[in-house]
């Protein structure tokens, strides 16, 4: 049975009383952004007069209360694993980007691809962890970028392993090809493609993402879209908070990108 992200759900988020708590905190919220929306990370006194509003009015009670009563106490985890850290591409936030140096050596970092054997044997540990739902990262590099087609021989052995529900890659945006190349290597799990947009302002996006394919926004915007049409099962989305002092516009942004592939796509 392929994994189902409605069943963390422990109430059914439709039903009118759960959207009209929904509705109260939507309110609450818009009422304290109507005040904050411009607020800027880099205003220490801003922050504090933004933080203790918040508390005042009731802001963090409030997404606790919504969070339990949709989720219940539970936590979802993931296990990780990271398939290869070779990159092609040059984000300057980044420890492991192109041209990155060994602070101790001075020299190029040493890069690492998993073998197929090392793989199976890292993805074994964390089912031993108990995750059955499985993030599995990599750099631009080879296996994603240069020669994406290496991957489905890792994708295939995760299709036969018990205990893994579903496959989530967090690895660099593929064209709808690729994609369903991938979804064809996979039969019988639950299969999501994840990306960060790590910020949604052209400008700042342009200044941290100097070249190599990260550095084309709209490519990187549209993966998720291509993903769900290739005939993967889900799709995350999210961003790097701070790359935008502007925090606020940010998630509204982030939002909307959610909403827009929700009515696209039902998901």
């Amino acid at each position: 049975m392929k994994y189902n992200p409605k069943n963390e759900h422990k109430v059914d988020i439709q039903r009118p009383e759960i959207q009209k708590e929904i509705a109260k905190a939507k309110q609450l919220y818009q009422e304290f952004v109507a005040e904050f929306r411009s607020i800027d990370l880099r205003d220490e006194p801003s922050i504090n007069r933004a933080y203790d509003l918040a508390t005042s009015k009731g802001l963090f009670d409030k997404a606790y209360q919504i969070r339990e009563l949709i989720f219940g106490k539970d936590t979802t985890t993931y296990g990780v694993s990271y398939i290869s850290d070779s990159c092609v591409s040059g984000c300057t936030y980044c420890p492991i980007r192109r041209d990155s140096i060994d602070i101790e050596t001075g020299k190029p970092i040493k890069r690492k691809k998993l073998s197929l054997e090392e793989f199976i044997k890292d993805t074994e540990e964390i089912i031993k962890d108990r995750h059955n739902h499985i993030c599995f990262l990599a750099g631009d590099g080879d296996l994603t970028t240069k020669h994406p087609e290496r991957i489905i021989p890792y994708l295939q052995v995760l299709d036969k392993m018990e205990g893994v529900d579903e496959i989530i890659l967090n690895v660099t945006p593929q064209t709808t090809e690729t994609f369903r190349s991938w979804r064809d290597a996979v039969k019988d799990k639950s299969l999501q493609f994840r990306v960060f947009q790590e910020t949604y302002n052209l400008e700042i996006y342009a200044e941290k993402h100097l070249f190599g394919p990260k550095a084309d926004y709209n490519f990187r915007k549209e993966s998720q879209s291509r993903a769900i049409e290739a005939g993967f099962d889900n799709y995350g989305l999210g961003v790097l908070l701070g790359l935008n002092p502007n925090f606020v516009r940010e998630i509204d942004d982030l939002v909307k990108h959610a909403q827009d592939m929700t009515t696209k796509y039902g998901k």
